[in-house]
């Protein structure tokens, strides 16, 4: 059995039908073909490019597909995502949401095509999980320990922000996920590193989030960026910079 990781794709669904064939999980059908693989999606699968919601289709139905040949595809909740949502649910024009969501990079095209069955599915999505020794979540951000001091509970209460209507929640979830490199600082970077630890589990830190050329001297990374004694990993491949991006064989 392969595991995979991938981070932020950001509405470039070409880019990423091309990369999962070269690893061989998908047909040129777009068939999964990864039989028993793991495979998780750290977010930001939305806005900035051309056809996010044809992303979050492509992983609808791998997820579906691959659960009938003993495979896992996983899917974490991204910042872009909760943008999407929250235009959804607070359309007015002159909304703040809507406002912030197409600064952000939303598309009218994407939000004229999601359906309630998006909505459900994305509603549903984790913030963070752990995949063995490693901790999975969207941000480098110190934003989940605001939420709850265990993984389970951070789930639970994101999710219940995502169906609910108070305003207030949404608009502080979304400006907790504006903190980026909360780790990427030795001395502080350390500290929050433990911290999660502490509370979360798990020996490694992996994100998206911020692109790894604007944390590290690689336009067009084609790995993952190692940093703070091994302990955190940034897979955020900067697709929506123009660089092709990558997906991550943790089984190697």
């Amino acid at each position: 059995m392969k595991t995979y990781i991938m981070g932020d794709i950001h509405g470039q669904l070409s880019r990423l039908v091309v990369i999962l064939q070269q690893a061989h999980l998908i047909d040129a059908q777009h068939n999964w073909l990864g039989a028993d693989s793991v495979l998780w999606f750290l977010g930001d699968l939305v806005d900035r490019g051309p056809d996010g919601i044809g992303v979050i289709d492509l992983v609808m139905k791998l997820q579906t597909q691959a659960a009938t040949s003993g495979g896992t595809i996983g899917c974490l909740l991204g910042n872009h995502e909760v943008q999407m949502l929250a235009a959804q649910r607070f359309p007015k024009q002159s909304d703040y949401f809507v406002t912030s969501w197409r600064r952000n990079g939303g598309l009218d095209s994407d939000m004229s095509r999601l359906t309630a069955h998006h909505v459900t599915w994305l509603r549903s999505l984790p913030a963070m999980t752990r995949l063995g020794e490693r901790l999975l979540m969207h941000a480098d951000s110190t934003l989940y320990l605001n939420y709850s001091p265990t993984v389970d509970g951070v789930n639970i209460v994101i999710r219940s922000i995502l169906n609910g209507t108070y305003e207030n929640d949404w608009e502080d979830l979304l400006g907790d996920f504006s903190e980026h490199r909360a780790f990427s600082s030795m001395r502080k970077g350390e500290h929050n590193l433990r911290d999660y630890l502490r509370h979360y589990g798990g020996e490694q830190i992996v994100h998206g989030h911020t692109p790894i050329p604007v944390m590290a001297d690689v336009i067009k990374p084609t790995a993952p960026f190692i940093y703070l004694d091994k302990r955190c990993v940034n897979v955020d491949g900067g697709m929506a910079m123009g660089a092709p991006g990558f997906i991550w064989d943790i089984s190697t």
